[in-house]
């Protein structure tokens, strides 16, 4: 005589009722997102207005008092490198970052 584990039979039994509907209520997402028929439309029907909108730039924005009398960055020195051409003539950090002080 087998000795039947009915818990076990029970939670598979619910696992696999919930696995069918899952694929039922995917398939229904599915069928519903390729059965509908969306006419085309380009972007010049949708963005139409806007298009004429990006001719007109405002430039009053830079006579601000505030945006003049910025500077700009002197120029960026890049890192050196030795005559090899490999490794920077001035040492940079540490040798090992990654022992404590």
């Amino acid at each position: 005589m087998a000795i039947v584990f009915l818990e076990q039979r029970k939670t598979q039994r619910n696992l696999i009722l919930v696995f069918f509907v899952l694929i039922f209520i995917i398939s229904i997402v599915v069928w519903r997102g390729s059965s509908k028929e969306e006419s085309p439309t380009t972007i010049s029907e949708e963005f139409s207005p806007s298009l004429e909108k990006i001719v007109e730039i405002d430039f009053e924005i830079f006579k601000n008092p505030v945006l003049e009398k910025l500077q700009p960055f002197l120029d960026i020195i890049p890192l050196e490198l030795s005559a090899t051409g490999t490794k920077p003539s001035v040492k940079v950090g540490r040798e090992n970052p990654f022992i404590p002080y």
